[in-house]
């Protein structure tokens, strides 16, 4: 009996330390767990903050695109009424040219009637010198 007794307590031993040994087993594995839980909820957590980082800054993107694309309307309508100023500008100066063109015309016309009235002027101031001339030995 005592032989029986004694296999059965170190049976019993025996089956102590697998149950300690399992019992570490679990206690490191529950650990594990614990810890993977801790770090699955810091990268949940920092996850969370770089996509609200990444949609705060696609938000400020999207403004400042907004905003860049209203500037180049702007500037765009801006040079389009520059352009047709500048058009306007070009067809005055062509009218004022065509203008010019014609002033010069009749200005060269009336010099050459004014030259043409001269000559006669003179001739006619020839003629009058010569009559007076004439006068001149009749009354004499």
């Amino acid at each position: 009996l005592d032989k029986v007794a004694q296999g059965v307590q170190m049976e019993r031993d025996r089956n102590e330390k697998v149950i300690a040994k399992l019992q570490n087993e679990l206690n490191v594995m529950q650990t594990t767990l614990a810890q993977a839980k801790e770090d699955a909820k810091t990268d949940a957590a920092s996850h969370s903050k770089l996509i609200d980082n990444l949609q705060n800054q696609l938000s400020k993107e999207e403004k400042q695109s907004k905003s860049y694309k209203t500037k180049f309307e702007a500037e765009k309508t801006k040079m389009k009424k520059f352009h047709e100023s500048v058009g306007m500008l070009v067809q005055n100066l062509e009218a004022k040219s065509k203008q010019l063109k014609e002033s010069q015309s009749q200005v060269k016309d009336l010099q050459k009637k004014a030259e043409g009235d001269s000559k006669v002027i003179f001739a006619l101031k020839k003629e009058v010198d010569a009559m007076r001339g004439v006068v001149e030995k009749l009354t004499t």
